[in-house]
């Protein structure tokens, strides 16, 4: 019995077990659980705070490292304590408010988890100013999410405040997810700046976005520059958010590393990207419903190398059918996206 808490991958099941109780249980159960993890496997300790949910272990955590005598966090805390813990962290998947405790942590300890790889942020115009405190250098996965009945708000500065810091503190991000956001209006130089903060990231292989965050003249030839970029998917966001169509300015080469492209916006916006696209290795396509011209803009830009095609809307007229079938082995699917 004793070997099984040396073996990760039996303590994170445990812990995924106990995960479907009842709230109040799995607090009381993961706190008898560290008790034994610390006592018996550093591995066993490790599993238990690889991955977060919620702020309530590292609040219990605050609350114990505090000064004798002190109400609250403050500098005279048992940070030393603090870090030997917040140090196991890998994967945080937030979708709570940071507590008083917390955000008071925050001022001492940024990054708030020094090593975290993963990061998923439930978005809240009155917690989003605290996310750059979880922004580690070794973060390589971000994931901005906004709740459906978070309200429409500005997101200028805060959206800019917030990618420069991590531009700055987590260079080698390599997949960045903010989509359905928010936004009550756009202008284009805010999207300009955004547009300019998303490609700061050099290391990035993954883009999922909302398009009127970052829709600008240059975008196609802006995404092209990114060297490793493997996955491009764009949404339409919000249905209330204005849209701003573009010609985009004609990317000449790039996009050699791209395998994965989404276009889930209005058709016109589909074909304009399309046209401002090079010659790339795309293997998987999904676009939305549209004149028959897109599918030839994909026999052109994809035709040696595309094997799965999703298309939302019907291919049983003629012209449609005829265009897509000049992909050379194409596996369409009349799906709705």
């Amino acid at each position: 019995m004793h070997r099984l808490w040396d073996n990760f991958d039996v303590v994170t099941l445990i812990i995924e077990c106990i995960a479907d109780q009842e709230p109040s249980e799995v607090e009381q159960t993961l706190a008898a659980l560290a008790r034994v993890c610390r006592g018996i496997s550093p591995v066993a300790l490790d599993a238990l705070w690889k991955r977060w949910t919620d702020f309530r272990r590292v609040d219990c955590l605050l609350q114990s490292i505090k000064a004798e005598g002190h109400d609250e966090v403050d500098e005279h805390a048992r940070w030393d304590v603090y870090d030997q813990y917040a140090a196991r962290v890998r994967t945080a998947d937030l979708h709570d408010r940071p507590t008083k405790d917390v955000i008071t942590a925050i001022k001492h300890r940024a990054p708030l988890f020094p090593f975290l790889k993963s990061l998923a942020w439930c978005f809240e115009p009155e917690t989003a100013s605290h996310l750059p405190a979880l922004a580690a250098p070794t973060l390589s996965l971000v994931r901005i999410v906004a709740d459906s009945g978070t309200e429409v708000i500005r997101l200028d500065p805060l959206l800019t405040n917030i990618l420069a810091t991590m531009n700055e503190k987590s260079r080698d991000l390599q997949e960045l997810n903010m989509i359905l956001f928010p936004i009550e209006s756009l202008s284009q130089t805010l999207s300009q700046r955004v547009f300019s903060l998303v490609t700061s990231f050099r290391a990035l292989r993954k883009i999922c976005i909302d398009l009127p965050l970052i829709a600008c003249p240059n975008m196609v030839e802006g995404l092209s520059a990114l060297p490793h970029l493997e996955s491009l998917y764009f949404s339409e966001g919000r249905k209330d958010i204005p849209r701003v169509p573009f010609d985009y300015s004609v990317a000449r080469g790039g996009f050699d590393a791209l395998k994965s492209l989404t276009i889930a916006v209005p058709n016109g916006n589909t074909e304009k990207i399309l046209f401002a696209l090079p010659r790339c290795p795309v293997t998987y396509a999904r676009l939305p419903s549209g004149p028959h011209g897109c599918v030839h803009h994909l026999t052109r830009l994809f035709g040696p190398t595309l094997t799965e095609l999703e298309l939302a809307c019907d291919l049983s007229s003629a012209p449609l059918y005829a265009a897509a079938s000049l992909l050379s082995s194409g596996i369409v699917a009349h799906l709705p996206l």
